[in-house]
């Protein structure tokens, strides 16, 4: 089972997977055509008052950007996928101002004689010990951190709901 981080009753029933897949007449989700048409002879109805008319779907179907595109719009607004879960860089956000990179590094010595092999070329080190005395901060080793990225963008809750519905298209 996916482990998230609210209770069960706060994780979001969705909407988009409420009805099982099965043969009947039923669709789970709208299937969505590359085009919409209107019908030459209702232009002048729909121009008077728009979104009155009736569109004809045209092109293939399902269409599968667009079935993509509102598939992932639907779990969004279901609640089961964040923005940033889906763009972890970040590139949706290019058009905004963004701070200054500053790149930080931290230099940490083994022991004692590393931290004074590294004193000799002028670099300012601390052991390990010094640092998460000093500063409070924890120090891990690099496998925790490839841990981390190979969780990056995973989504449980999504994954977790998938787990107990069936769907095709």
């Amino acid at each position: 089972m996916c482990h998230d981080h609210r209770s069960d009753d706060a994780i979001p029933q969705p909407s988009l997977f409420t009805k099982p897949a099965d043969d009947s007449d039923e669709v789970l989700f709208p299937i969505m055509p590359e085009l919409y048409s209107l019908p030459g002879d209702r232009v002048d109805a729909e121009l008077k008052n728009p979104n009155s008319q009736v569109r004809v779907p045209i092109g293939s179907a399902p269409h599968l950007w667009g079935q993509s595109l509102y598939i992932l719009s639907r779990i969004i607004m279901d609640g089961l996928l964040l923005p940033g879960e889906i763009d972890p860089l970040g590139r949706r956000m290019g058009a905004e101002p963004k701070p200054d990179l500053v790149v930080q590094v931290v230099v940490l010595a083994e022991d004692e004689s590393v931290k004074d092999r590294l004193a000799e070329y002028q670099v300012d080190a601390q052991t390990f010990t010094e640092a998460s005395h000093d500063s409070g901060i924890r120090i891990y080793p690099a496998k925790v951190l490839s841990q981390i990225y190979k969780d990056l963008g995973a989504v449980y809750r999504f994954f977790q709901c998938l787990c107990t519905f069936q769907f095709s298209l």
